[in-house]
């Protein structure tokens, strides 16, 4: 999980709970089970890209060189 893609919202949750980090902080996520699930399913195809989780837990491939629409699938 890239740090840029952490909301700042836990960002700052984390140095209210523990204080400022005092040195690498790794990030992780645990998913449910339908995302993970998803996740799978496109892993098992060889095409390549990226896959982008929507805000309404969907997960779709967006292809290499694909433009950004906004969020739309």
């Amino acid at each position: 999980m890239s740090e840029n893609t952490v909301p700042s919202s836990l960002v700052a949750a984390l140095g209210r709970a523990a204080g400022p980090p005092t040195g690498e902080v790794t990030w992780g996520v645990t998913l449910p089970d339908s995302i993970s699930s998803a996740i799978t399913r496109h892993l098992q195809s060889p095409r390549g890209g990226a896959l982008v989780i929507q805000a309404n837990g969907d997960v779709r491939r967006e292809e290499p060189g694909e433009q950004k629409t906004g969020g739309g699938p």
